[in-house]
């Protein structure tokens, strides 16, 4: 059976030595090498690894820029560890530029080779607390655009001001108050987060 090949580029103060001892005791992994600061991404674009396991902080500048750069000639899967800023729905939109999975800062060292194992048949790995908490986030984020929905009313009101009216137009439109416009307005720009049209 093939080993799975792997190679690690580290942060300057990540605990890598940990990690090659961990990696190097797992029968059906390979560690090819280990690069660290800030030339190891460039240095991992040039080993044909199966798995690149990546310290978050190489790429927390600019996640996006980094991974499509090196995506863009390698079909390396991305496992990226010590991972603080990135959740489970910032983990997703990297999918496309080879990220497989995520490992937080204080993972237990025992999931590495798991999860070096899992990324590397094409699944993805989230830990059970970061998808939790991305999940949590999604649903608050759905429920408060469901509370910021304009009302049948605040939605003509928009409707009348798309087309170019005042709010006097808008009351003789609808057959309301100015005042009453003005209300609807005020709600309308409090759900958008705005003072003024």
């Amino acid at each position: 059976m093939a080993k799975i090949s792997v190679f690690i580029a580290a942060g300057i103060n990540a605990s890598w030595s940990e990690l090659l001892l961990l990696l190097g005791e797992e029968d059906d992994l390979s560690v090819l090498g280990l690069a660290t600061g800030e030339h190891a991404i460039q240095l991992a674009e040039k080993v044909l690894s199966d798995v690149l396991l990546l310290d978050e902080s190489l790429i927390a500048a600019d996640p996006v820029a980094l991974l499509g750069a090196f995506s863009a000639h390698s079909t390396t899967r991305i496992l990226i560890f010590n991972g603080q800023s990135l959740d489970g729905v910032a983990l997703l939109q990297l999918v496309p530029m080879g990220v497989r999975g995520l490992l937080s800062a204080g993972h237990e060292l025992r999931l590495l080779a798991k999860a070096v194992r899992v990324v590397s048949c094409g699944g993805l790995w989230l830990e059970r607390r970061t998808l939790e908490i991305s999940l949590l986030q999604e649903g608050a984020s759905r429920a408060l655009m469901q509370t910021n929905k304009p009302t049948p009313r605040e939605s003509e009101i928009i409707a009348c001001i798309r087309r170019g009216m005042s709010n006097k137009e808008t009351a003789r439109h609808l057959g309301i108050s100015d005042k009453t416009v003005k209300v609807h307005l005020n709600h309308i720009y409090g759900k958008l987060g705005v003072s003024r049209r």
